[in-house]
């Protein structure tokens, strides 16, 4: 099998799958029929391939939405507050600046042992795209990576799998570990593994303690200045390499 192929295959099944799955159930509970369930499962299926996270985004967004008319899920809702009313962004801010210190000194160490190991280590294969697309291509990606991947992947990593499952089962210090790094291995990438499992167990946290929105907003960050810096180097502001 093709490497790409698996690497997306892994990928769909980890996080693009979860959102549909959990919309399946919050709408059978609003008694949907089965079949139409099927045939909509089936088209996102089918666009989920070739979009990105836009339609895992669509799905995230509604399942957020109906969690609070849901007999299933209306704790969750009130328990993560997925309501945008609780979330205050300078505790934001403040949670999202000491997350990127930790998160460089992390990415520090990293190379430290990528170097003493002799490890070869490349970009990210999504930076490694950003980088080489033209800044019109760029500019439509932007909301793919700032809004629309930290909402879905904190809704399945932090949410799904490390509140729903993982904690519940095997307490929140292991839970925490085991799907940060599940989420550090969905990306793919040595370079950056330290800093996303760190980015992962600190989210842990600010879902566990704060609720969902501040690990969305915090996944929102530490993407955006990746993100941006990119766009500036495009710009001819300032140059990385």
């Amino acid at each position: 099998m093709n490497l790409n192929l698996a690497k997306d295959i892994i990928v769909f099944v980890v996080v693009c799958l979860p959102p549909l799955l959990i919309l399946w159930k919050v709408f059978r509970e609003k008694g949907m029929n089965k079949f139409l369930l099927l045939f909509l499962g089936l088209i996102y299926v089918a666009i989920s391939l070739f979009t990105q996270n836009f339609l895992p985004f669509i799905a995230t967004t509604i399942c957020i939405v109906s969690f609070k008319r849901s007999e299933i899920y209306y704790k969750d809702y009130r328990k993560y507050s997925f309501s945008l009313r609780g979330f205050n962004l300078f505790k934001g801010l403040k949670y999202a600046m000491l997350s990127y210190i930790i998160v460089i000194i992390l990415g520090a160490v990293g190379m430290q042992v990528f170097n003493y190991f002799k490890l070869p280590v490349k970009e990210q294969e999504i930076v490694s795209i950003m980088v080489k697309v033209p800044l019109r291509t760029f500019i439509i990606l932007i909301p793919v990576t700032v809004i629309f991947a930290p909402i879905v992947e904190e809704f399945v990593f932090r949410w799904l799998f490390f509140e729903r499952i993982c904690k519940r089962r095997i307490g929140v210090i292991l839970g925490a570990i085991i799907t940060s790094l599940m989420f550090s291995a969905t990306h793919f990438n040595l370079k950056s593994s330290f800093v996303i499992f760190g980015i992962g167990l600190f989210n842990c946290y600010l879902i566990h303690k704060k609720g969902y929105w501040y690990s969305v907003f915090n996944h929102m960050v530490f993407n955006s200045v990746s993100t941006f810096l990119i766009l500036f180097q495009k710009l001819g502001y300032i140059n990385l390499g």
